[in-house]
């Protein structure tokens, strides 16, 4: 079993058919192996990191092929029509304000229909106004590192790739600002630099889905996401990734 996760571009919103043309079943496919997609549309990298690592405590799979999200989306967990359940707190725009780094004040997130208006704008302002750029990379970050050991911990190989590399690389040189911890009294944090960064997840450097598909000229649906032709080219990358790291040997014998 191969097992992916992920945000709409792994899901496969805007295909003709999902189920059958998806990368992730392409790329199950060519190994004969049974696809175990956990992508929802909107996930935030927070959902990733979380399911993610439930996932694979309760059902160990061959391999775990993960294409994060965006930095700056959230989730939260509300009770409403009698269950508690989790939602993802997605943008309607985004765009930086250069001087804050936090979300231009004309940006939204999207309103779950389970939402009082004081819950939305309470999370609104909270996205918009308090998690700023350096917040968002920072955490999304460590998302990742936790995921990378816990799965070299547990004996799973992994591939990660990003749905668009835009939101990482013309930040990363926030990784070297001096940082302080100021919980109690203020000291110097102490941090990760941009090279670690790099030398740990060298993947977020190199271009993502969304960014093949602009170089390739492949086609982009009505809303944006990656179409049939797409999801072929990448299911091929993929594939061609399993192999030159020697993971195809866990789908034989």
């Amino acid at each position: 079993m191969i097992y992916f996760n992920g945000c709409s571009f792994t899901y496969g919103y805007e295909l003709g058919s999902i189920f059958a043309s998806r990368f992730s079943r392409l790329v199950s496919d060519t190994f004969g192996e049974k696809e175990w997609n956990n992508a929802k549309v909107g996930s935030s990298n927070a959902r990733i990191w979380r399911t993610t690592m439930t996932d694979v405590i309760l059902k160990k799979p061959k391999l775990v092929v993960i294409m994060w999200s965006g930095p700056n989306r959230e989730e939260f967990f509300q009770y409403a029509r009698g269950k508690w359940g989790w939602k993802n707190a997605t943008w309607k725009n985004y765009t930086v304000d250069k001087d804050t780094l936090q979300a231009n004040s004309k940006c939204n997130s999207s309103k779950s229909v389970d939402q009082s208006k004081v819950h939305y704008d309470s999370l609104n302002n909270y996205m918009k106004n308090v998690k700023n750029v350096p917040w968002n990379l920072r955490y999304t970050l460590q998302y990742m590192l936790s995921v990378k050991y816990f799965l070299e911990a547990m004996g799973v190989p992994y591939l990660f790739y990003t749905f668009s590399r835009t939101q990482y690389v013309n930040y990363l040189d926030i990784l070297d600002w001096e940082t302080w911890d100021c919980t109690s009294a203020d000291s110097v944090s102490i941090e990760l630099s941009k090279d670690q960064i790099l030398k740990e997840l060298p993947f977020i450097q190199e271009p993502g889905f969304y960014d093949y598909c602009k170089m390739h000229d492949l086609p982009i649906g009505l809303k944006d996401h990656p179409l049939e032709e797409a999801h072929e080219w990448m299911a091929n990358k993929i594939v061609k990734d399993i192999k030159k790291n020697g993971l195809d040997k866990r789908f034989t014998g």
